[in-house]
């Protein structure tokens, strides 16, 4: 672009500058407090065990470390299948799929 005349240039790096936001969104400040704010807490990962106990114990952990840190509803499900490995992220990516 050398040669541009700097308006020229400018008008074309924010134009580069929009289609680069519409394209690949940004993390908002809030959701990623969210996520520093859990991991603080160092919650368990889930692996998907099929003992009833042991997911029910996973769930009320992070619900109260949710509730804790104050994470709205609309911010939860992303955060939580953060927290899931194994069987049980298999699982999430097959469900997720389907949507």
């Amino acid at each position: 672009m050398e040669g541009l005349e700097p308006e020229l240039m400018a008008k074309i790096m924010t134009e580069i500058t929009k289609k680069l936001k519409e394209v690949e969104p940004e993390k908002t400040e809030s959701e990623t407090k969210f996520f520093d704010r859990v991991a603080k807490r160092n919650p368990k990962v889930y692996e998907g065990k099929e003992d009833p106990m042991i997911l029910e114990e996973w769930i009320r952990q992070m619900e109260k470390i949710f509730d804790v840190v104050e994470v709205p509803d609309n911010k939860r499900i992303k955060i939580w299948t953060f927290y899931l490995s194994g069987t049980a992220d298999i699982w999430w990516e097959t469900v997720r799929n389907t949507f």
